[in-house]
């Protein structure tokens, strides 16, 4: 898709037909669409109140989703799609990688490491298959199944308490979604930190049964031994030093790393460790930006920060943290793109309102049947008594 607009407001704008040659309107100024959502233009979709005229939330979440399914097709088999709208003269020789997702593809281990010193590597985490695919449709370049789904989604207080069955379970439906990126396993605790000697065995499972493409591990006092075992058996590793949730407790909390030369030091001293024994790409987390700086320097293996300041090769955030989805916690890390919570509970409250008034379901979400059947099956049946 080449352009996305989201306009916010119940009528469209009364200019819009006067600057857009081409665009048809209905009398009463709304934008005219055909079956599929597309407007009179070729390849121009629209939804919502700019077809309808003011509408509820529910009904223009129902009409992007219909337009969505036919953008895909659309954009899916232009040449099928032209015959069924219509459209001639379009030009097909256009490539596809410039505007479709679909024709994206998989990434590997060696595309992220070629991206160092190219541009900017983007990772956000995913733990269900909804939000995979939109992510993945984005064009991010690594999905993170992070053990960050025992705050965001299960409501617990700590990483430490998903285990494997919550990791696979939740890499499987990422893993379904995504076409593109290169979905990273976060070793959850009690994988390799409990006993370091399970490790092989689990890291294969996300490999195998939820088919992610790597792993990713946190310091720990054998980390390095850890990590060794399990890049021998072929595995790619991803490395995570710094603030470390799993340990935190050691390190005296949830607090910025490396702030004296010492530990900076001992920082430096990780990363290259990892690097060495064959990591692909380094966490930086919770670091001052200029130690993470000399680590990116220092290293031939891009670097992916979180609180780690704009010089690292890469960037990640928690999503549900991105999307204003997590209403507990927010650390000063986290910049909010949208606010979705208070937009869905509005969604969620007008639908309690029509359904207790009786607005909800109208006529349109309702299936009917013929008065003819109706009235042989009303003479079938007696009247009820009273």
């Amino acid at each position: 898709v080449d352009t996305v607009i989201v306009a916010i407001g119940q009528n469209p704008n009364p200019l819009l037909p006067k600057v857009t040659p081409g665009l048809k309107t209905n009398k009463d100024g709304t934008i005219w669409v055909d079956k599929n959502f597309m407007t009179s233009i070729p390849g121009v979709f629209a939804g919502g109140d700019i077809i309808t005229g003011a509408d509820t939330v529910i009904s223009a979440m129902g009409a992007g989703k219909k337009a969505a399914v036919a953008i895909d097709r659309y954009i899916k088999n232009p040449v099928t799609s032209f015959k069924r709208y219509g459209i001639r003269n379009r030009n097909l020789n256009r490539n596809p990688k410039e505007s479709s997702y679909m024709a994206q593809e998989k990434l590997n281990i060696k595309d992220i490491l070629s991206l160092k010193g190219k541009r900017k590597i983007t990772m956000l985490t995913a733990y269900d298959y909804p939000l995979a695919s939109l992510i993945d449709r984005a064009g991010i370049d690594m999905i993170l199944v992070g053990d960050s789904v025992a705050n965001v989604v299960l409501g617990l207080d700590s990483t430490t308490k998903v285990g494997m069955t919550e990791m696979i379970h939740h890499a499987k439906a990422v893993t379904r979604a995504v076409k593109h990126a290169l979905v990273i396993g976060d070793m959850p605790y009690e994988s390799y930190q409990v006993n370091p000697a399970d490790s092989v065995k689990n890291a294969r499972r996300f490999i195998e049964e939820a088919k992610c493409d790597a792993v990713k591990l946190e310091w720990f006092d054998r980390c390095l031994e850890v990590t060794r075992q399990i890049i021998k058996t072929e595995i790619p590793v991803m490395g995570h030093i710094g603030l470390t949730p799993q340990t935190a407790d050691k390190l005296g909390g949830f607090k910025v790393q490396g702030k004296d030369a010492e530990q900076a030091k001992r920082l430096i001293e990780q990363a290259l460790a990892l690097e060495k024994l064959g990591c692909f790409s380094l966490v930086l987390e919770c670091v001052p930006d200029k130690i993470a700086e000399m680590i990116t320097q220092n290293l031939k293996i891009p670097t992916v920060g979180i609180g780690a300041g704009i010089h690292c090769d890469g960037q990640v955030l928690v999503t549900h943290d991105l999307l204003g989805l997590f209403e507990r916690f927010t650390p000063k890390f986290v910049k909010k793109y949208i606010n979705l919570a208070p937009m869905i509970s509005q969604a969620i409250e007008e639908y309690k309102k029509e359904v207790i008034e009786g607005k909800f379901p109208t006529k349109n979400h309702s299936f009917t049947i013929k008065e003819e059947e109706l009235k042989k099956l009303s003479e079938d049946i007696p009247p009820t008594a009273g």
